[in-house]
C-alpha cells in the first residue's frame, strides 16, 4: 500500500488558532507528522463571498457547512470588518507546530487575493506578494522555509521562478491524478530546481456528499485509491474543514502521569492562593479524565451556579462596573482634551525611564532629559535593554522595536524640550530640586505645553508656585515600574483647567493605564491609604506580632506581598525621608512607632543593602533577622507594652478596618470624587486582591452597624492620633 504524505493548508485566522491545534493533537495521538502550510498575512476570507455566483459553488458548499467550519465572523473579514493579520495574531500557534516537529512552510500572504488573481497578475505583483510571505515566515519561525504550497493550487510562471530563487527544495502547487510521480517543471529560465509534489488525492470536501457519502465513506474511498497504487500520494487537509470538524466530546483526554497532575494542581493552588474557585476548577479538570462528558458538564454547571453567587464573584463584578463607570466619565471629558504627540520626561532614573518606555510603547515621541551624564546613560541603557528583551522574547517585531526607538531622543540640554506637548517631571522627591526643574521648564517649554509632576507625596500647589501659568500644571503619579503598573493618579490642583485634566485622562488611556482623579492632598489616594495601612501594621509589631506573621497573614488574604516585604523592596530610606520631613508638624502626643527609624539608622534600607525587616542572600531570598526581632522587643518594652499573640484573622481585620477608615476620610475631605475609585486604585496599584473587591466593597458587605462596632475596637487599639472618619460616605 502506498504511503500518504499529509499536507495541511491553513487559510484563516480561526483555522490557525483552532483548527491547527486540533489537528496537531489528533496527529500526536497516532504518532504522525504532517506539513503545515500557513497563510501569513491578512485574513480576507470575506472577499470570497463573490464566488457564490460562480457555477457549481452552491452545490459544493451545500455538502459541507461553510458557516460551521469558518464561522460568521471569518466570512465577514475584509467585507464588514477589517481582516486581521494572521501572522501577528497567531504566531504562537504557528511556532508551536514547528516546535512539535512538524514541517512548516508557506501557503501564501493573502489567500483570497492570491487564489483569485495570480493567474492574471504580472511578475512584479507576484514576487512582491511572495516576498511578504517569506519575510513574515522568517520573522515568526527564525529560519527559512524549505517548502511551499500555493493557495488554491494557483500559480504563474513568475511564482515558480521565485521558488527557485528562494532555494525552495520541494513544493506542492497543483493537483494531479494518483498515479503521477514527482517532477520538475520546465520554466522560461530552464528546468526548475525544486521538485513538485502535487496533491494526488481528492480532498474530504470533494468526496463527502457525492452519491450520499459521509465521512466514513470518504475515508473508504481514499483507501481504495491508495490500496492498489504502488506510488506514494499527497493528501491535502484544510485546517478550517477537518480541523474545525472535531467536537470536544469526541476528543480523547490527553494522557498524563498522576505525579504530573499533582504537581500542576499544587502549582495552581499556590498561584491561586487556594481560593474556592481554583480548587473547583482543578476538580473539574480531573473529572474530565474520570467521568463521562455529560456527567462532567452537569457537574460543571452546578459548580458554576455556586460560584456565580459567591462573594468573590460579586467582588469581581464590583470592580468591573467601578472601572466601567470610571472610563465612561473619561469619555465624557474627551472633547476638551488637547492632542499630544511629543512627550518630554525630566529625570532618567527608574521612574523616568519607565515613564519613557510607557510613552514610547503608546506611540508617542519621547525626549528623555537628565543633567547627569551618568544617570542619562543609565536611563538610555534601561530603555534600549527593555526593547531588546522584547525583541529576543518574540513580544515585539524588529520593525516595531525600530519604530519605538526611532521616536526616542535624549540629551542634557533644556532647550531640547521646546517642542514637547507634555512635560513630565520625574526627579528626586525634594521640593527645592523640583522648584529648580520647574524654573527651567518655564524658560524653555512652549506656551501651550502641559506640565506634570510625578511626585508621590509633595504638595503640587507648592511645586507649581514656580510656574508662570499654574493652570497648565497637574499631577501624573505613576507607579513603579511605570511601564508595567496599570494605575495612574491624575492630580487636580486648584488652578488646573478642565482641559488639562481631560488631556491627562486621555493620555492615561492611550498608555493603557487605569486612571483615578485625586485632589491635591498628602499621599493623594493610594499612598494615603497605604500609609495608614503600614502604620497600623507597625502598631501590631509593637503589640506582639512579627514582620513574618503580618506579611504571611496578608499574603494569604491575597496581597502579592506583605507590607514589610514591600518596604524592603522599595527601600526603607524613602519612607524615612518622608517621616523626617513631617517631624516638625507631627503631634507629639500621637502614637509613633520608631522601629523603622531604628532600622534605617543602622543602615537597614532593605534589599539593596541586604537587610531591612529581613535578611537577604545574593539571590534575594529573604530570611528572618534575629536582630530586627530584638529591636522590636526593645521598642515594646520602652513603651511598657506587654506583647501578645495575634491571629491571622485579627491582623487582616485591623488592616481592612484601617483602610476603610482612611477611604472614608478621603471621601469626606473630597480628595476623591467616588469612593469606589479607592478600590480601583488599591487593586491596580497596590496589589489588593481583585477578588476581594476592595475596602469599599468589603465595608458595604459588612454593613454600617458591624463596621461601626469594628471601628470602635480599632480606635481603642490604635491609640492617640487615630482619627475616626464619618463612615456614611462609604455607602453613598
Amino acid at each position: 500500500m502506498a504511503k500518504i504524505a499529509l499536507k495541511v493548508d491553513v487559510d484563516t485566522l480561526r483555522g490557525t488558532k483552532e483548527g491547527v491545534p486540533n489537528l496537531a493533537r489528533t496527529l500526536e495521538r497516532f504518532g504522525l507528522k504532517a506539513t503545515f502550510l500557513f497563510s501569513l498575512g491578512p485574513d480576507h476570507t470575506g472577499w470570497a463571498l463573490k464566488r457564490v455566483f460562480r457555477p457549481g459553488f452552491l452545490k459544493k458548499v451545500s455538502r459541507t457547512s461553510v458557516v460551521e467550519h469558518y464561522g460568521i465572523k471569518t466570512l465577514l473579514y475584509g467585507v464588514l470588518i477589517p481582516g486581521p493579520d494572521i501572522g501577528k495574531k497567531a504566531a504562537a500557534e504557528m511556532r508551536a507546530i514547528d516546535k512539535a516537529g512538524h514541517e512548516t512552510g508557506i501557503h501564501t500572504w493573502d489567500h483570497v487575493a492570491w487564489q483569485d488573481a495570480v493567474r492574471t497578475q504580472d511578475a512584479q505583483w507576484t514576487k512582491a506578494m511572495m516576498q511578504k510571505s517569506w519575510d513574515r515566515f522568517v520573522e515568526i519561525f527564525g529560519h527559512t522555509p524549505v517548502t511551499y504550497g500555493a493557495a488554491g493550487w494557483q500559480m504563474n510562471a513568475a511564482a515558480f521562478e521565485q521558488l527557485d530563487q528562494w532555494g525552495i527544495t520541494y513544493s506542492s502547487d497543483g493537483r494531479a491524478e494518483p498515479n503521477l510521480m514527482p517532477y520538475r517543471l520546465n520554466l522560461p529560465s530552464g528546468k526548475a530546481k525544486h521538485v513538485q509534489y502535487p496533491t494526488t488525492l481528492p480532498t474530504f470536501d470533494e468526496l463527502i456528499g457525492i452519491d450520499g457519502a459521509d465521512e466514513f465513506d470518504a475515508v473508504k474511498k481514499l483507501l481504495e485509491i491508495t490500496q492498489s497504487n504502488p506510488n506514494d500520494q499527497v493528501f491535502t487537509l484544510h485546517a478550517e474543514l477537518e480541523g474545525q470538524k472535531f467536537k470536544v466530546r469526541d476528543l480523547a483526554v490527553p494522557k498524563a502521569e498522576s505525579a504530573d497532575i499533582e504537581f500542576a494542581a499544587n502549582k495552581a493552588l499556590k498561584a491561586g492562593k487556594s481560593r474556592p474557585q481554583i480548587k473547583m476548577a482543578i476538580e473539574m479538570i480531573i473529572n474530565a479524565m474520570t467521568i463521562a462528558i455529560d456527567q462532567g458538564l452537569a457537574k460543571e454547571r452546578e459548580v458554576f451556579q455556586q460560584l456565580r453567587i459567591s462573594t468573590e464573584a460579586k467582588a469581581l463584578r464590583h470592580q468591573f462596573f467601578a472601572e466601567r463607570k470610571l472610563f465612561k466619565a473619561l469619555s465624557l471629558n474627551s472633547a476638551q482634551a488637547k492632542t499630544l504627540e511629543r512627550v518630554a520626561v525630566i529625570g532618567a532614573g527608574t521612574m523616568g525611564s519607565g515613564i519613557a518606555i510607557a510613552c514610547l510603547s503608546a506611540g508617542y515621541s519621547v525626549h528623555l532629559l537628565d543633567q547627569s551624564a551618568a544617570s542619562l546613560a543609565n536611563g538610555v541603557k534601561k530603555i534600549e535593554d527593555f526593547y531588546s528583551s522584547r525583541l529576543i522574547n518574540g513580544k515585539m517585531s524588529a520593525e516595531k522595536v525600530a519604530a519605538a526607538l526611532g521616536r526616542f531622543t535624549h540629551s542634557s540640554q533644556w532647550s531640547d524640550i521646546a517642542s514637547a506637548d507634555l512635560i513630565i517631571e520625574a526627579v528626586f522627591e525634594d521640593l527645592e530640586v523640583k522648584h529648580a526643574v520647574f524654573k527651567q521648564i518655564d524658560e524653555h517649554a512652549k506656551a501651550d505645553a502641559l506640565i506634570a509632576t510625578n511626585t508621590s507625596y509633595l504638595d503640587i500647589e507648592a511645586i507649581a508656585e514656580k510656574a508662570h501659568n499654574p493652570a497648565r500644571v497637574f499631577g501624573l503619579h505613576f507607579f513603579s515600574p511605570a511601564n508595567v503598573m496599570k494605575l495612574i493618579e491624575i492630580i487636580r490642583c486648584k488652578a488646573s483647567s478642565d482641559a488639562v485634566i481631560a488631556t491627562g485622562l486621555l493620555f492615561a488611556k492611550r498608555l493603557g493605564k487605569t486612571p483615578v482623579i485625586s485632589a491635591n492632598a498628602f499621599g493623594f489616594i493610594g499612598n494615603r491609604i497605604y500609609a495608614a495601612y503600614r502604620r497600623q501594621c507597625e502598631f501590631m509589631l509593637e503589640e506582639g506580632a512579627s514582620p513574618e506573621q503580618i506579611d504571611q497573614a496578608l499574603e494569604e488574604f491575597g496581597f502579592a506581598m506583605g507590607p514589610f516585604a514591600v518596604a524592603d523592596m522599595s527601600g526603607l530610606d524613602i519612607a524615612w525621608a518622608m517621616r523626617k520631613n513631617q517631624a516638625a508638624t507631627r503631634n507629639p502626643v500621637d502614637r509613633y512607632v520608631s522601629i523603622p527609624d531604628t532600622l534605617c539608622l543602622a543602615g537597614h534600607f532593605g534589599r539593596k543593602t541586604g537587610s531591612g525587616y529581613y535578611l537577604y542572600d545574593g539571590a534575594g531570598k529573604r530570611t528572618k533577622d534575629p536582630w530586627v526581632h530584638q529591636v522590636i522587643a526593645e521598642a515594646s518594652a520602652a513603651k511598657n507594652i506587654t506583647r501578645r499573640e495575634f491571629t491571622s484573622q485579627e491582623i487582616v481585620d485591623r488592616v481592612l478596618l484601617t483602610m476603610m477608615n482612611e477611604v472614608a476620610h478621603l471621601v469626606s475631605e473630597q480628595v476623591v470624587g467616588d469612593s469606589t475609585d479607592c478600590d480601583i486604585a488599591l487593586v491596580n496599584g497596590y496589589g489588593f486582591p481583585r477578588w476581594q473587591g476592595g475596602p469599599v466593597f468589603m465595608a458595604r458587605e459588612m454593613g454600617l452597624d458591624k463596621l461601626t462596632a469594628g471601628m470602635d475596637l480599632l480606635e481603642m487599639q490604635s491609640g492617640p492620633g487615630f482619627k475616626r472618619a464619618n463612615l456614611h460616605g462609604l455607602f453613598e
